[in-house]
């Protein structure tokens, strides 16, 4: 529990510094979409819609960003998914699926 308060405290920081910069809310959408795929595996709530506004964020301030969200978004999920983790990733996929549609 304390890793992922540790790791929401420093995407809150990035975005506190780099809240102009595109490839910061990228990024921080990015790591906040891991750790809602490891809170959603764990049954402590779904947070996929954070990481989508984060994404979006980062759309809003530079559009030309959009290749570098694909890349991201196509990274998130690996090619073996772990039993105890499938679930998480098919809620993933359902948001990867609408972020990639815009």
């Amino acid at each position: 529990y304390m890793k992922m308060w540790e790791a929401q405290n420093q995407v809150l920081a990035m975005l506190q510094f780099g809240s102009a910069r595109a490839d910061a809310w990228l990024a921080a959408g990015n790591v906040s979409a891991q750790i809602a795929v490891i809170l959603d595996s764990r049954g402590e709530g779904e947070y996929y819609l954070d990481a989508a506004l984060m994404f979006a964020r980062a759309l809003r301030l530079d559009a030309s960003i959009k290749p570098a969200l694909d890349d991201c978004l196509e990274q998130l999920t690996p090619k073996k998914v772990k039993h105890k983790y499938k679930e998480a990733y098919r809620s993933l996929q359902q948001w990867r699926k609408v972020i990639k549609s815009w």
